[in-house]
């Protein structure tokens, strides 16, 4: 723990943030929040989406005729009927469908009920094609080529030739791998499988559109980006942004699958066909087999190190299905999969690849899971192979402060020893445990997301303030928490008098969206300069007010004072001094950087580090079955590396969070399909954990001892969800004495790898 500031610069002890509530609570306690779904217009219709009937296969006629004509419908489309910029799966699919979520056509009527019936009226001719639905045949050769023609920068053509359907390859190299493991004494190699899994998100997409007179289209979206998604619909539209507006209310949980187009196109090209307002919805069948699951992995991971256990040398091979479209998430498992530990020969390569299956997206710490599970569970394998503790092993080869990333990327402000010790004392580790259980441990590292973020701080006339901004809350309440924190901390003006003002596309300054654990680190800051901005206006006006030096006056107690004289100036009267003249406005912005790396390491689609990364570990504690292969987590402890602790409660809230949805994806989540389509589409056949299944969460914060205050903050939400599945996985392999190298842990795949 750092040593923590007696008071701040207002004079407001820490101890008083810790608890402090966002006005979003209050809200949503009271259920009048409002959600996309909830917006009502005059007019309003009902969009829905006709899609595919198969995984692949040609389009030969759609006939919308006999829909056209229903009672009650107000617009029929097909990609006949819309601009070529938005063909060929931009908003809907002209010739050939190459999964089940493909949009074929679009039906905007006066109620749900008439816009079904106008979709079963919909007569389309279909000319199936052969699919590929797993990774082996989708690379053969031999098998179908989703698309024919289409190049993969920095492939070397000797793997092209060898390797079909691929949507990107990247590679990092560094060191000589093969003598790092010709130097070492023990080499354990394994390949490990993910499925796809679903964000679980409560409120399906949704989105509604309408059109003003002017042509200009306005958009409320369920989506984490509105400026994303205000740049894509112009783009697909041929419109400028300026004829583009979007609003993000309230979101009923996101995890990363609110992102990019998804129902805002629909939307938006029915209204614009209307005339009217419209709405589209997806259904909870759709939310799984038009949605945006993280995709299913497959890595394997070979790993070499002498007998003392020092890691000399690490080899990464990873595929992720990227459905029909490509995932772009493979990038991201290398580099995750190599763990925050000192590795001087490294060969990582990364395959995006086409499939028929369902098309995948982010989901909370894309890549992340499935990448740890690998690497840490690998690092388990070898602490076994050389006879050595799992904990006494990584605390050898954990990054300190001066290291590099296989990538040559500087490790700073790195706790990861601290992490490791500190989640596996709290685990009990060492000590007995009953029959069948075990402990498993795992380390890692995440971003603390870059992109822009700007805010607007608006002094009113009584002295209370309001944060302007168009960044998206999707949950969690980063914003409505940390931003008055944040100007409370450099203006004096109590949290509790600060606003958050959340605007669309149109009001608002420019705001990258909520993912990557960004949030209150860029827009955090960037209002930490906004009040900056503000306390330097207001400090010069009280020091012309009191005659003496600005540099004197302090803010504090909604005040500015000179603490020589003790005269003070309250900063409601130069609020309200200042109306006359003009309103006093703050302006800041900050975006983090991805820091430096060696581009020599890097060829191709790769993720090469992380923007101010945070450092964590966790540890888990089960109980397996051995005649049903039942997992049961009991305890999960996390020593998370927060930079600063704004505020404890929430961070805690996050951390329990993520590692409940790590939970998830360890033991329970798995969409499962049937050569592409979706059988489980549903909460009643999708399993996920309930508050009854949760285990014991156990938490403890780091704070950074060499960055402190609000400049030292680091993104939360993502990190906890990282590790769980390893830390599970590493368990039960401490438990049955043999590894479980398949997610889910379910009865059937542990059963499988015990027999």
């Amino acid at each position: 723990m750092i040593e923590a500031e007696a008071r701040t610069r207002e004079g407001q002890s820490r101890a008083d943030w810790h608890t402090f509530v966002g006005a979003d609570s209050v809200l949503k306690a009271a259920g009048t929040a409002e959600f996309t779904p909830d917006v009502r217009l005059p007019r309003l219709l009902h969009g829905k989406v006709l899609r595919s009937a198969h995984a692949h296969a040609r389009i030969i006629s759609v006939d919308v005729e006999a829909a056209r004509q229903l009672p009650g419908v107000r617009a029929v489309l097909t990609a006949a009927d819309l601009p070529r910029s938005a063909r060929n799966g931009r908003v809907l699919v002209e010739d050939q469908v190459r999964c089940f979520g493909d949009a074929v056509a679009l039906v905007a009527a006066t109620s749900d009920g008439i816009a079904r019936q106008a979709l079963r009226l919909i007569e389309v001719e279909y000319a199936a094609l052969p699919g590929v639905f797993d990774l082996d045949s989708a690379l053969d050769p031999a098998s179908p080529t989703l698309w024919p023609g289409r190049p993969v920068p920095a492939l070397p053509p000797e793997q092209a030739a060898r390797m079909n359907n691929l949507a990107s390859y990247g590679r990092i190299t560094h060191g000589d791998v093969e003598r790092g493991f010709a130097e070492s004494d023990v080499v354990v190699e394994e390949e490990y499988e993910t499925p796809l899994s679903h964000q679980g998100n409560l409120e399906t997409r949704a989105a509604v559109a309408m059109v003003d007179a002017s042509g200009k289209i306005h958009v409320w979206a369920s989506n984490q980006m509105a400026f994303g998604v205000r740049g894509a619909l112009a783009n697909v539209l041929g419109l400028p942004l300026s004829k583009v507006a979007v609003f993000t209310p309230f979101i009923g949980g996101g995890f990363g699958g609110k992102t990019g187009l998804l129902c805002e196109h629909y939307a938006a090209v029915l209204a614009i066909a209307t005339g009217q307002p419209v709405r589209v919805v997806n259904s909870r069948a759709e939310e799984f087999f038009a949605g945006s699951p993280r995709p299913a992995t497959r890595v394997r991971i070979k790993t070499g190190a002498r007998r003392d256990g020092t890691i000399l040398a690490r080899r990464i091979t990873a595929f992720a299905d990227g459905g029909p479209y490509g995932s772009g998430w493979a990038a991201r498992l290398p580099i995750l999969a190599l763990g925050p530990y000192r590795i001087p020969n490294v060969l990582c390569e990364a395959y995006d690849v086409y499939t028929n299956n369902v098309t995948p997206g982010a989901c909370r710490a894309p890549s992340a899971p499935p990448a740890v599970f690998a690497g840490e569970g690998n690092v388990d394998a070898l602490a076994r192979a050389l006879g050595m503790d799992p904990v006494e092993l990584r605390l050898k080869n954990a990054w300190r402060d001066g290291d590099e990333t296989a990538t040559g990327q500087k490790v700073e402000h790195a706790p990861v020893a601290e992490a490791i010790w500190t989640a596996a004392e709290r685990i009990g580790w060492g000590n007995p445990l009953g029959p069948n259980r075990g402990r498993g441990i795992a380390a890692g590292w995440w971003q603390s997301g870059p992109g822009n973020s700007t805010v607007v701080l608006l002094l009113n006339a009584d002295g209370s303030a309001q944060v302007v901004t168009g960044s998206v809350e999707q949950g969690p309440g980063s914003s409505y928490v940390g931003l008055p924190l944040m100007v409370a901390s450099e203006t004096g003006i109590p949290p509790e008098r600060v606003e958050v003002v959340r605007v669309g596309t149109d009001q608002g300054p420019n705001d990258m969206g909520s993912g990557g654990s960004r949030v209150t680190v860029n827009l955090g800051l960037a209002t930490r300069k906004a009040a900056q901005d503000l306390r330097r206006q207001l400090i010069e006006r009280a020091a012309a007010e009191l005659d003496v030096p600005a540099e004197r006056l302090v803010c504090e107690d909604w005040q500015i004072r000179d603490p020589e004289t003790g005269a003070a100036v309250p900063i409601p009267s130069i609020a309200a001094n200042a109306y006359a003249t003009g309103q006093l406005v703050g302006r800041g912005s900050h975006s983090s950087k991805l820091p430096p790396y060696d581009n020599s390491r890097v060829v191709g689609n790769i993720w090469p580090g992380q923007a101010r990364p945070a450092y964590f570990a966790q540890a888990a504690e089960v109980e397996v079955d051995p005649e049903t292969g039942r997992v049961k987590v009991l305890r999960v402890a996390t020593a998370q590396d927060v930079g600063f602790a704004m505020n404890r409660l929430a961070i805690e809230g996050q951390i329990e969070g993520g590692t409940l949805q790590g939970v998830g994806q360890a033991v329970y989540e798995e969409m499962t399909l049937r050569e592409g389509r979706v059988t489980n589409a549903d909460f009643g056949r999708y399993s996920m954990p309930t508050a009854l299944d949760a285990p014991e969460l156990l938490v403890d914060i780091l704070e950074s001892r060499k960055v402190e205050g609000f400049a030292g903050v680091k993104g939360v939400g993502e990190a906890p969800t990282c590790t769980t599945p390893a830390a599970v996985g590493n368990a039960v392999r401490d438990a049955l004495g043999v590894p479980v190298r398949k997610l889910p842990l379910s009865g059937e795949n542990v059963l499988e790898a015990i027999t």
